[in-house]
């Protein structure tokens, strides 16, 4: 737990347990003397005296449980967060991306509930039954107890098999249950595609094979549910008719006979319990692994001692090889210029933007900014020279303003205005009386291709870092758009590298460079430079 949680939750975790292992202490004192009081007349004053102590210690205990568990998940969703941010970009694949919404919309709300919930049940559970029968054995005698013991561990054996059972059952519908949630978010992301190939009936198909597989898996659980709810019942009820059948076999007094119908009924209260608690410390030990198989992922390593930020904006990739997509690959790319990159799908151009903002290590060779391996600068510094317009820009839900901000969270609405222009979002500003408050929708699904890809520039425009990477920037834009918005990127002063698969001359460009097979061909001087008039005659 130490490893997924940290030293600070799994002392506020341990707090919480020792505070439930005093209130049960005292609950158990409180039965035993409400039992002494029927047995042999004890006054009745310290019973209730300590009834009000256990009622006030409930009451403080539950309310630092629920305090306890919502810090643990504030505590888990930073983690997470941390944890995202520092892993290679080649680690989220379509399951990894699942699990991760799973952990933070299933699994931290799950594990919240460990101080505020499993903790009380987990020591009352534990201590209760042994406590009271202690309590039985002083106050009525050993063969009473010992006798309650018994019963106790009969009834606990048979719940804990029937829980099992239950157990290994509802594991084939958790299993269901996650391909559910894989096909729910393979739809969600491509449903665009599946109506378009499939119609609205086949677009839902894989999902409803799905939800169809996990109601089968459903049913079957409810089958063996039916017998282990009766197996349940009759080993709740065993404890407390084994110990009328005793007193009635030993002609107890009435009053004794209360006081171990009471001592039996507060012992058993928890054993069923305690056998449904196995069912739920397993769910929350997968909980925990998920939790820890995520945040211990090793990330991009930070240097122990960084180097300073170079003033130089230039970049430099060096004899770099990354299987399978880049293999000896080799480039300057001075501060201030253009390098465009072109070449088939496959070839490696995405990758090898990628690299250049550090999203992966290279297998071999080094990526520098200014002369400095990208390895040897700590992250928050080099991040502040770079911004990026990715093939598929990423939106959020907001508004138009939201996510053009998150390239400048201090800049103002006229700065937010203005990177909108340039980045030709102006006939979307018109259009719309809301303008810049304009609602995106969940992933921006409420503006066109277009339009997304236009934010997303807008939000590099504003970050205004001297170095620019654009993966196929005009890729969604109609010509007069693409036109107006490779006017704004070649009026920038800034280091630029440029994917695409259209008219590299379009950039301007200093160089352009075509990968092939994750390597380098002859890389070109552009038209207008003097190598490349000599080429041009």
């Amino acid at each position: 737990m130490r490893t997924a949680f940290g030293t600070t939750a799994v002392r506020r975790v341990r707090a919480v347990a020792l505070a439930w292992i005093c209130v049960t202490a005292l609950e158990a004192t409180v039965a035993a003397l409400l039992a002494a009081t029927l047995v042999h007349g004890t006054p009745l004053g310290w019973a209730v005296g300590t009834v009000i102590l256990v009622l006030g210690a409930t009451v403080l205990v539950s309310r630092g449980g629920y305090l306890a568990g919502a810090a643990l998940a504030t505590d888990l969703y930073r983690r997470l967060g941390r944890a995202l941010v520092r892993l290679p970009l080649g680690w989220f694949t379509h399951d990894h991306r699942a699990l991760s919404n799973r952990i933070a919309g299933e699994g931290v709300p799950r594990l919240m509930g460990i101080p505020a919930h499993l903790v009380e049940l987990l020591v009352r559970g534990v201590l209760t039954p042994p406590l009271v029968v202690l309590g039985l054995g002083i106050v009525v005698g050993r063969p009473h107890a010992a006798a309650l013991l018994g019963l106790l561990a009969v009834s606990g054996t048979a719940q804990t098999f029937a829980q099992r059972a239950l157990a290994r059952t509802d594991a084939h519908r958790q299993t269901a249950r996650t391909a559910s949630t894989e096909a729910l978010l393979e739809f969600s992301e491509h449903q665009e595609l599946y109506r378009s190939v499939t119609g609205t009936a086949g677009a839902v198909r894989r999902l409803t094979d799905a939800w169809d597989r996990e109601h089968a898996a459903l049913r079957r659980l409810n089958a063996v549910s039916a017998p282990v709810t009766l197996v349940s019942a009759l080993a709740t009820a065993l404890p407390t008719v084994g110990m009328l059948a005793l007193c009635v076999a030993l002609d107890a007094p009435a009053p004794t006979a209360f006081a171990v119908l009471l001592l039996t009924l507060r012992a058993a209260a928890p054993v069923d319990e305690l056998a449904l608690l196995g069912v739920t410390l397993g769910d929350t030990r997968a909980g925990i692994d998920r939790y820890a198989s995520l945040v211990t992922v090793p990330p991009l390593p930070e240097p122990p001692h960084p180097r300073p930020l170079p003033d130089d904006t230039g970049l430099g990739i060096d004899r770099v090889a990354f299987a399978p997509a880049l293999r000896d690959v080799s480039l300057t790319m001075p501060a201030g210029s253009t390098t465009v990159i072109t070449g088939p799908t496959g070839s490696g151009k995405s990758t090898l933007l990628k690299l250049l903002l550090r999203g992966d290590d290279p297998d071999s060779g080094r990526v520098t900014l200014g002369g400095t391996d990208l390895r040897h600068l700590a992250a928050a510094d080099r991040l502040r020279r770079f911004a990026v317009l990715p093939q598929e820009p990423t939106l959020f839900d907001g508004t138009v303003a939201d996510n053009i901000r998150v390239g400048d969270p201090n800049a103002d609405t006229a700065a937010l205005r203005d990177a909108a222009l340039r980045a030709g979002l102006g006939s979307l500003l018109d259009t719309h009386p809301d303008g810049l408050d304009l609602q995106v929708g969940t992933r921006g699904t409420a503006l066109s291709g277009g339009e997304r890809q236009r934010v997303a520039l807008a939000r590099a425009l504003l970050r205004n870092a001297p170095v620019l990477l654009l993966d196929e920037p005009t890729a969604a834009l109609d010509p007069v758009t693409g036109a107006h918005v490779t006017a704004t990127v070649n009026a920038l002063h800034c280091t630029r590298v440029v994917v695409t698969h259209h008219d590299p001359e379009r950039w301007r460009p200093d160089r352009i460079v075509r990968l092939v097979d994750g390597s380098i061909t002859d890389p070109e001087p552009a038209r207008g430079t003097p190598s490349g008039r000599e080429r041009d005659a």
